[in-house]
């Protein structure tokens, strides 16, 4: 967009932008793309939150009973992630 057009400003970008999506006949590819990309994000959200409540409690309970603490993960994927 600015190789095409290197005058204009972001305002002008943004509408011009919006006039080609109007125009866009293909709108459901990019939609669908969209939802995917939205629920990935949400999962990693969701992920993160998980952990930092996990490294919370690591940093208060390191130990109980003398034996180190095994935190499960089957009911949370978020380990799997990275």
């Amino acid at each position: 967009m600015r190789a095409k057009y290197p005058s204009y400003a972001v305002g002008d970008v943004a509408k011009e932008l919006g006039k080609r999506w109007e125009a866009c006949t293909s709108r459901a590819k990019f939609e669908q793309m969209a939802a995917k990309d939205r629920q990935r994000y949400e999962k990693v959200s969701l992920c993160t939150e998980h952990s930092c409540l996990i490294n919370k409690l690591l940093q208060e309970i390191t130990f109980i009973n003398n034996e180190h603490i095994v935190i499960d993960s089957k009911h949370c994927d978020c380990f799997s992630m990275v």
